[in-house]
């Protein structure tokens, strides 16, 4: 609910894993919001941050459209250097959690991207991250 209005009615994984709106996103759970724009067939945040969109999302985006996506922290994964990574970041900061750290990386957007794992690191160290699973919101 939002203002007196509901906004997605849903089973508790619906509404976590697939959220109608930014608002319901980030109100359930942490979030990473990030914008960005179509360049081709990929959702570019900045020279760090490309990630190649499905073929449903690059029919609903135009070229150079302003949208955002959102994906939870735990939907991302660390990328060998062989691999193809949405993102390319540095730790900035990080939170121990006991079972999980959450990282803060920086990948050139507005705010840090949030990734959490039981995998220690320390502050400064790269990272190569995919996305697993995300929501374009236009």
């Amino acid at each position: 609910m939002n203002a007196g209005s509901v906004l997605q009615v849903g089973t508790p994984e619906d509404i976590y894993e697939r959220p109608s709106q930014r608002f319901v996103a980030d109100f359930v759970g942490k979030a990473n919001l990030v914008p960005g724009s179509r360049e081709g067939d990929v959702f570019v945040c900045s020279d760090r941050f490309k990630l190649r969109l499905s073929p449903e999302d690059h029919e609903r985006m135009a070229e150079s459209q302003d949208a955002e996506i959102m994906f939870r922290p735990e939907a991302l994964r660390e990328i060998d250097g062989r691999g193809h990574a949405d993102i390319e970041g540095r730790i900035i900061d990080f939170l121990y959690h006991g079972n999980l750290r959450r990282y803060m990386v920086d990948a050139g957007c507005d705010a840090p991207v949030v990734y959490e794992t039981n995998i220690p690191h320390t502050v400064g160290d790269p990272l190569r991250l995919a996305i697993t699973q995300y929501r374009l919101y236009t």
